[in-house]
């Protein structure tokens, strides 16, 4: 049964810091809010909960998906509705006998009765609405309105007051005569002149004012809203110092900080002049080249699921597969044992790796059936070194969703250094427990199995580097020129140096440059030291994949299941916030030099690829047949600013 709704016993928990009187003060002050989104919803609330009595609030936009992780009114219920009268109801939910007036996009001809009889004004507006910011706080100066603007800066709150006869908004930026982009600078700079959030931010690529987008969190819109209901309450009530503009605030949690500065002259303040030009230049690096947003998801489940099987692991990132959909429940992958029409040395056995990838897109697919409450069955047949498969799905209500789904698109090859920090053994127990009955799991630790596996890998990269075939793979699989790329290897993925990098990219122009270096100048030596030794040293464990009895590339259900196993492995150590890198050349070149194939016309490389075979049957004790995958593992040591992509699924359509 609903009650009656009483004011003073709603609120009477705040009294004891306010007292009576402020209380039934609040009640009757009328606060402005411009936005009623990330953080003009909050402020909303807040203040209904504080006591305040009227409002007015403007916005004209609606809740969306987009709005979830952050904004007071976004739910379900609410996408597609007016965010002011979303918040108008909420608020007269919390206090029923509230006086609020709603208005839509504030411009000069409202401007007036929306501020009208306004006691405080607090900002909510869009950061980049800074036309919108302007002419309110025009307006609130020339009206002698206190004003408040509080932004969301990681994980706190940065925020300025400007109070009627002190530096005004347009002052303190410093906008007259800047073009919108430096206006936007100077505004993201001027707020939160110390800059506390940018240390622990973990992704800055995500960051990108060219385009209109930045980065919020639901704790920093809610301290927003606390630290602006406070200012404002201390503006009400007239109790409490109020420092406003010049002075700045900002309070981050994450940090354990408060910082209070003053800032003289703004934003023309010399030495913001010059942060203003390294962040300028910073932030156009991160323009040019933005991370690729996942795009919204399909409408159709199968296309979803086809979308999920994209992210299948790709060898130099090939993408040797296509898709024929039949219909909503049905459809055919097409998959080569070999990427192109020349096999390459890495596709060894008969295309064998390229079946086992075959399997761990089948795992992907059964995967991301299972969140369309799906069950999967397939069948199979090869033609012409082409394996098509068959793919039928099932709708089945005793199908639970597999945990490792949101982790597909996540998985990645990261070939920087990790932390050595060791696997802890539930880590372990885990990984081996993801593979199944199909393969069995070795790990390889301590300083000297390390140093021994990265060596191991560091002969396998020299014979690579140094053989003419994969002169002309190299230099078409790296992408010189973009940090994502859907079709090659951002040749930012590699941890090489900036001075390797360019000799690399000065030697890939001509075979005689390679061989030149390579001869004369100990070529490989730099690439395999920053690629296979450093790296190899800096991780928690090596680790092999092995099959329980003798691979038969005939035998391809048995493939496909091994690679599922592989697949799950890998989502699982993404899962527990790990980074693999797989060690594949030194697999290729141990098992063409176990069975003593002449791939080169260079005699010393095929003897070198002996020699390696044979300390690779040392090293790890199992015969190079058996194993099917092996690399590193570890905890990242920072973010991957650089990664493989996919094609869009149309591209892969037939």
């Amino acid at each position: 049964m609903i009650g009656t709704f009483h004011f003073e016993e709603a609120f009477s928990r705040s009294l004891g810091w306010l007292t009576e009187l402020e209380l039934q003060q609040l009640r009757g002050k009328r606060v402005a809010i411009a936005g009623a989104g990330g953080v003009g919803g909050s402020h909303l609330l807040t203040l209904v909960r504080l006591g305040v009595g009227v409002f007015h609030i403007a916005d004209s936009d609606v809740f969306e998906l987009g709005n979830f992780n952050r904004q007071a009114g976004a739910m379900m219920s609410t996408i597609g509705k007016n965010k002011a009268d979303v918040m108008a109801g909420m608020a007269r939910d919390i206090n029923p006998e509230l006086d609020i007036g709603i208005f839509g996009n504030i411009d000069e001809s409202n401007i007036d009765a929306f501020l009208e009889g306004v006691d405080v004004f607090i900002d909510g507006i869009d950061a980049f609405a800074i036309d919108a910011k302007r002419l309110v706080f025009k307006h609130c100066a020339a009206n002698g309105i206190p004003a408040i603007t509080a932004g969301p800066f990681g994980t706190g709150s940065a925020y300025i007051t400007f109070m009627p006869g002190k530096m005004t908004f347009d002052d303190y930026f410093a906008f007259n005569g800047l073009s919108p982009q430096e206006q936007q600078l100077n505004l993201f700079i001027g707020i939160a002149p110390k800059f506390l959030h940018w240390g622990y931010i973990a992704d800055p690529s995500l960051i990108n004012l060219k385009s209109k987008r930045g980065v919020t969190t639901p704790m920093a819109c809610q301290i927003s809203s606390a630290v602006a209901v406070t200012e404002t309450m201390k503006i009400l009530l007239g109790r409490g110092k109020v420092y406003s503009a010049p002075y700045y605030q900002q309070f981050d949690p994450y940090l354990n900080r408060f910082v209070r500065g003053k800032l003289r002259m703004g934003m023309r303040n010399p030495l913001m002049r010059l942060r203003k030009t390294a962040t300028s230049r910073l932030l156009k690096k991160l323009a040019d080249q933005p991370r690729p947003l996942m795009p919204k998801p399909k409408e159709k489940p199968i296309e979803r699921i086809i979308d999920a099987a994209l992210w299948t692991p790709s060898g130099d990132n090939r993408q040797p597969w296509r898709f024929d959909i039949k219909d909503d429940h049905r459809f055919t992958v097409h998959a080569g044992r070999y990427a192109t029409s020349t096999p390459s040395l890495f596709e060894i056995r008969d295309g064998l790796p390229n079946v086992l990838t075959a399997g761990m897109m089948l795992e992907n697919i059964r995967i991301a059936a299972s969140w369309e409450r799906m069950a999967t069955a397939y069948q199979f047949q090869e033609t012409d070194n082409i394996l098509h498969i068959d793919v039928n799905l099932t709708p089945s209500d005793s199908v639970h969703k597999d945990p490792l789904f949101p982790y597909i698109s996540i998985r990645s090859v990261n070939r920087k250094k990790y932390k050595t920090t060791p696997l802890t053994l539930s880590q372990k127990e885990e990984l081996e427990r993801s593979v199944g009955n199909a393969l069995s799991v070795s790990w390889h630790l301590g300083f000297r199995e390390k140093l021994k596996c990265a060596w191991l890998n560091a002969r396998a990269s020299d014979i690579r580097l140094r053989e003419h075939k994969s002169y002309a793979e190299i230099q078409d699989i790296l992408d010189w020129d973009n940090r994502f790329s859907s079709d090659r290897i951002p040749v930012g993925t590699l941890p090489l140096s900036p001075v390797t990098l360019r000799m690399m990219r000065w030697a890939l122009k001509s075979w005689k440059r390679i061989d030149f270096l390579n001869t004369y100048l100990a070529g490989t030596l730099m690439p395999r030291l920053e690629m296979d030794i450093v790296p190899g040293l800096c991780a928690a464990a090596h680790f092999t994949l092995a099959s329980k009895k003798p691979l038969n590339k005939n035998d391809t259900d048995a493939l496909l299941t091994m690679g599922g196993a592989i697949q799950r492995f890998w989502l699982t150590i993404t899962k527990l916030g790990l980074a693999l890198q797989p060690s594949y050349a030194a697999l290729v070149f141990g098992y063409l030099g176990s069975r003593r194939i002449a791939f080169s016309k260079e005699e010393i490389l095929n003897k070198k690829a002996q020699k390696l075979a044979a300390n690779f049957a040392q090293l790890y004790e199992k015969y190079i047949n058996d194993i099917v995958f092996m690399g590193r593992v570890g905890i990242p040591a920072g973010i991957l600013d650089s990664r493989s992509l996919r094609k869009p699924l149309n591209e892969m359509l037939i």
